[in-house]
């Protein structure tokens, strides 16, 4: 896996292995337009789930005023 993606994965190749020992298989998502923010957005309240969140304009605002 670290030789087909290599650089475009988020952790280090030790990491990988670390996280994909003992497993056969992994999936890779890939993510296209994806954007580094010059500080990092946190969501409100406490957490977002796999659904997803709902993001209100004050905080649509707020994420594309932080864009890189």
């Amino acid at each position: 896996m670290t030789k087909k993606y290599g650089k475009k994965l988020m952790i280090t190749h030790d990491e990988f292995q670390e996280y994909a020992k003992g497993r056969p298989e992994m999936n890779v998502i890939e993510f296209e337009n994806f954007e580094k923010f010059k500080k990092p957005v946190k969501p409100k309240g406490y957490y977002v789930t796999v659904a997803g969140k709902y993001i209100d304009e004050g905080e649509y605002k707020m994420i594309d005023n932080n864009r890189g």
